[in-house]
């Protein structure tokens, strides 16, 4: 990432750069990562965090329990203003054989993976409103007279 974010600079690259995975991050030591969030806020990179691929592929050896399952540190990067996004890149393919393109699941696991629980920053738009943002789609957004384009679930709450 600092790489990145230092060509970005270097190079005052005017387009939009996302960064996918990051899982690394969350490994740094504290103040080397803080240090790196800076800079990409500084370089306005947009990070996704693919946390249910990432969970199910890191760590993998055969006849053991996994003991590490990083994830990019969202919170802080959130905290920091990066634009941070939850996705899956995975739909049954051998990374990851069991993803199905719901955004909901995403959400829901994001949830229960990253502890978006119990926080006051509105994290559902990290599936829906800030990616349609960073591709800068006409549409997918929720607006008084926009079209009403909907998913009825039983859930309890957004």
């Amino acid at each position: 990432m600092p790489q990145i974010a230092e060509a970005a600079l270097r190079h005052t690259y005017k387009g939009q750069i996302v960064a996918g995975h990051c899982c690394s991050l969350a490994l740094a030591p504290d103040a080397e990562r803080a240090t790196i969030i800076a800079k990409v806020r500084e370089a306005n990179i947009a990070i996704v965090a693919l946390p249910m691929c990432n969970m199910y592929l890191q760590d993998r050896t055969a006849g053991r329990t996994p003991r590490w399952r990083g994830v990019a540190p969202l919170h802080e990067l959130d905290a920091a203003g990066v634009t941070v996004m939850v996705a899956s890149d995975n739909t049954r393919d051998p990374f990851y054989a069991y993803g199905d393109l719901d955004m909901l699941e995403v959400h829901r696991e994001a949830t229960r993976i990253l502890h978006f629980d119990h926080s006051d920053r509105p994290w559902f738009r990290t599936v829906a409103a800030t990616p349609g943002a960073v591709m800068r789609l006409p549409h997918g957004r929720m607006a008084v007279g926009a079209p009403a384009r909907l998913i009825l679930t039983r859930a309890r709450a957004p």
